[in-house]
């Protein structure tokens, strides 16, 4: 199997992944979804809310706000040396005290950990009218994907790579105008720069006499991050449990199968 990368910033990974099959690369996908922990609101205890907002709608806004991730100063509840009764190294406290006339954000709630903190500090929660007032004290814990979306660390898929066949009657001239994402030598066609080819050229291509079909072992994966962790940290992530899984299942074959 290679592995290449297309496009790299803190938040988005586009990669090859040649030489694999679609099931492996779906693994990836569904362990970058399921298995990778992330910090999320889990708790929310009101003492005051006068907004327009229920206490359940205000706290669910609150649950999806994407949280700033530290997975090396925090464990999953369930690993945690406290065994999920709570404790600094598993949970972090956030609290809100405010009284309109205000816009409420993101940036308003304030952490016990500095480190931890929404992704997306200008994001709205509740509008006040004067008087109005919000009290709460919350509580954030790692998660994954699994159990519920809000600690899914971000956006993923992956698509075949086309494979692209020039027929007797096929309008080479549409190559020379696609001459930074395609070329043509004889009949075979190669895609150049995975990122700018899109469905609008393939259907061009597919209306001016070439084949298209798709690969079974090589694949465009991307990923986004919503901004928990960086694109490369959950991609890493995700092998290294990937990895723990495997020795698992490895550990058990051993006991039970003689």
């Amino acid at each position: 199997m290679e592995v290449t990368t297309l496009k790299k910033s803190k938040n988005k990974l586009i990669l090859s992944i040649e030489g694999t099959s679609a099931a492996y690369v779906n693994t990836l996908r569904r362990l970058i979804l399921a298995e990778v922990p992330t910090m999320a609101i889990e708790d929310v205890e009101f003492r005051q809310n006068d907004s327009v907002l229920y206490d359940e709608m205000l706290a669910l806004r609150l649950g999806l706000l994407p949280l700033k991730t530290d997975l090396k100063m925090y464990n999953l509840p369930s690993e945690c040396s406290c065994k999920g009764a709570g404790c600094a190294k598993c949970q972090l406290k956030l609290t809100l005290k405010v009284e309109g006339p205000k816009t409420i954000y993101a940036k308003d709630i304030k952490s016990s950990d500095p480190k931890i903190v929404p992704v997306y500090p200008d994001t709205p929660l509740v509008k006040l009218l004067a008087h109005q007032k919000i009290e709460f004290e919350a509580t954030a814990v790692l998660g994954k994907g699994k159990v519920h979306s809000k600690w899914s660390p971000g956006l993923v898929g992956f698509r075949s790579v086309p494979i692209i066949t020039a027929g007797k009657d096929a309008n080479k001239d549409l190559i020379k105008n696609n001459s930074k994402i395609l070329s043509v030598s004889g009949s075979k066609v190669k895609i150049i720069d995975h990122l700018k080819y899109s469905g609008s050229l393939e259907q061009d291509l597919e209306e001016n006499g070439f084949t298209v079909e798709y690969s079974d072992t090589d694949f465009i994966f991307t990923f986004e991050s919503w901004g928990q962790l960086k694109a490369s940290n959950v991609f890493n992530n995700a092998i290294e449990e990937y990895n723990k899984i495997l020795k698992g299942t490895q550990k058990v074959i051993k006991e039970n199968v003689k």
